[in-house]
């Protein structure tokens, strides 16, 4: 359902340390005291590590360890949460090659050590945490996917920088620019993860007619 180049389509609200937006959000009393709650796309992390280039003897390992324990020391609470077994075969045309187990074994026992939850989707992670989101479960669901602004979610945080302390994100507020129903009417009309579209028919054109008085 995603849509190739969709977070074009969207101007971030922010653009600012994730510290600093979670500690304006705790002193605000929009959040808990504890730091707000996000929950993380698990899939988009080992992507990130898997093509990890390192000297290390684990470069996927190390770099998760490595992000994982960045976030531990920021003021939010995470949840990270994996794909599940009813997740589409077929993603794009292709046979969706999936995550090695052991990378994924590896990933929640480093998630225990560090006293991080999370759980399993039943299908993709990505609906999951929408879901999570409409329903006020979590406060941010940090993914590089548009599917989750396709799906639903209320506020998506993208990583933009890291560096040795801290993430530079870029905050998406749904309903800034695009109604949901707008977003899943160019993602049936240009095509996405799972559908062609109308041929003939690109980004352009699907945006353009969704800002027409058709459009809903």
């Amino acid at each position: 359902m995603g849509i190739k180049g969709g977070w074009t389509l969207l101007n971030p609200v922010e653009s600012v340390s994730l510290v600093d937006w979670a500690n304006q959000k705790i002193s605000s009393g929009a959040m808990q005291d504890l730091g707000p709650c996000i929950g993380v796309d698990a899939s988009g992390w080992m992507f990130a590590a898997k093509y990890h280039h390192g000297q290390t003897k684990s470069p996927a390992q190390a770099s998760l360890f490595k992000r994982i324990g960045r976030l531990f020391h920021l003021p939010v609470v995470p949840l990270f949460v994996f794909d599940g077994p009813r997740r589409p075969v077929n993603k794009r045309k292709k046979n969706i090659t999936k995550t090695s187990d052991w990378l994924t074994a590896d990933f929640k026992c480093l998630l225990d050590g560090f006293g991080f939850s999370y759980w399993e989707a039943p299908g993709e992670a990505e609906a999951e945490l929408a879901m999570l989101s409409k329903l006020g479960l979590i406060d941010a669901v940090m993914s590089e996917d548009f599917d989750t602004m396709v799906f639903g979610a209320q506020r998506v945080i993208r990583i933009k920088e890291e560096s040795d302390s801290q993430y530079l994100i870029e905050v998406y507020e749904a309903g800034s620019k695009f109604s949901r129903n707008n977003l899943v009417t160019i993602a049936l009309l240009a095509g996405g993860d799972y559908d062609d579209g109308v041929q003939g028919c690109g980004i352009q054109t699907a945006t353009n007619i969704v800002q027409s008085s058709i459009g809903e």
